[in-house]
């Protein structure tokens, strides 16, 4: 997007993309975060506007790794 002051007609697309993607991320919401994850650390969102392209919408999820916790767990449970 170049840099300047938005007028009128460019403000509006801009603020209809966010309320669009919005609304999108609201339906999704739960695809988004399947009953199938678990042990989520992080969950990212990052949406992209650019001129004259469909808006984006990337999901970022980072899971800790639960059979390192369990295996963790069971060494301290037997050293002690």
């Amino acid at each position: 997007m170049d840099m300047h002051k938005l007028v009128g007609n460019e403000r509006e697309a801009i603020i209809n993309k966010i309320k669009c993607a919005g609304q999108e991320l609201i339906d999704r919401a739960e695809s988004m975060v399947s009953e199938d994850l678990d042990w989520i650390t992080d969950f990212d969102i990052f949406i992209s506007f650019s001129d004259g392209a469909l808006t984006e919408i990337t999901t970022t999820t980072r899971m800790a790794c639960k059979n390192e916790h369990k295996m963790v767990m069971n060494q301290l449970t037997h050293n002690n």
